[in-house]
């Protein structure tokens, strides 16, 4: 666990080359929730859904409509997101904003949310897996949501697609590229065919897994799925 315990990746591109990669830079944080936020929220009404989990919340672009819809959300990220104020001004913002309602709570990644005990109904992984450099990582988390997922808790899958369609084989690595390859650090990229969403939540391990629900994808290349802990809760 040790090498997850910082958002620095320290990775080694496929041309040799030394990478840094600062998982903190991979989504805008600037960005406004995706429009499907409104979708997932009427789903959880509909399922009876109160606690969710925001895995790799970042500047809580998803977690302030949940709040405001009135469900209580854990945001879980890197401590790092939220200590540079200066650098990361809109998610301190948005933090303090967030810490206004008795709805919200947050966890630092790993450590206390590996040691957390609390159950939810519902998790969240908002363009969180395509920034994340490590297969064995991914897996270590979906393990994690599966466990912490009451009965069978749903989670809201969102990701993009052909975003880059031509990846430049200088700035490949692991089964993504790195991008900005002129600073010091760099974001992750990784794109995901529908098939292979499927076939990673369907597979968690040999003991998990999550059935397919449906999308609420609105076109384009917005890949946005639910899936359920157990069938009967579809």
């Amino acid at each position: 666990m040790s090498r997850w315990s910082k958002p620095l990746y320290n990775l080694t591109a496929k041309n040799g080359k030394n990478v840094i990669i600062d998982v903190t830079l991979s989504v805008n944080p600037a960005l406004d929730p995706n429009l499907a936020i409104q979708d997932v929220i009427d789903f959880f009404e509909r399922k009876k859904v109160k606690k969710v989990i925001d895995f790799g919340a970042g500047a809580l672009r998803h977690s302030l409509p949940l709040l405001d819809a009135g469900l209580e959300v854990c945001a879980v990220d890197f401590e790092e997101q939220y200590l540079d104020c200066t650098s990361k001004k809109v998610c301190c913002e948005k933090r303090q904003l967030a810490e206004d309602s008795p709805n919200f709570s947050a966890l630092v990644y790993p450590r206390d949310f590996i040691q957390d005990k609390r159950k939810f109904h519902a998790a969240m992984l908002c363009y969180t897996m395509q920034g994340m450099p490590l297969q064995s990582e991914r897996k270590f988390v979906l393990r994690l949501l599966h466990d912490k997922l009451i009965g069978g808790g749903f989670i809201v899958w969102m990701s993009r697609w052909e975003n880059f369609k031509n990846l430049p084989v200088s700035q490949r690595v692991e089964d993504g590229i790195y991008k900005n390859p002129t600073s010091d650090t760099h974001s992750f990229y990784r794109e995901f065919k529908n098939e292979t969403i499927r076939e990673m939540l369907e597979k968690v391990s040999w003991t998990r897994k999550f059935y397919y629900v449906k999308s609420l994808g609105r076109g384009g290349k917005d890949q946005i799925f639910v899936y359920a802990k157990k069938k009967e809760f579809w």
